[in-house]
């Protein structure tokens, strides 16, 4: 069943070509960064997690994947701002 979540809050680091915590924590796994995509993959013990956002259209997908079965997908948009840009 459809659920709304949270706002997650990314932070695209350039220059190191890496995905960042609200917290500029570097994400574990696999990082892609180009000019019309950014794509990473954290692999835990039991699942896997896959995270797309389109830099163009501001689309993002997520897919949650348990080895034993079962997952779940996670879509929404992305607005950008600037770091440490308060909206508040």
């Amino acid at each position: 069943t459809p659920e709304n979540l949270d706002d997650v809050v990314l932070v695209i680091d350039e220059n190191r070509k890496r995905v960042r915590s609200a917290n500029k924590v570097p994400f574990p796994g696999e990082h892609q960064i180009t000019e019309d995509a950014i794509e990473f993959k954290i692999k835990k013990d039991d699942h896997t997690v896959e995270y797309f956002i389109d830099r163009h259209t501001g689309t993002f997908k997520s897919k949650l994947r348990y080895l034993k079965g079962g997952g779940a997908d996670i879509s929404g948009r992305c607005e950008k701002s600037e770091v440490g840009e308060r909206k508040f």
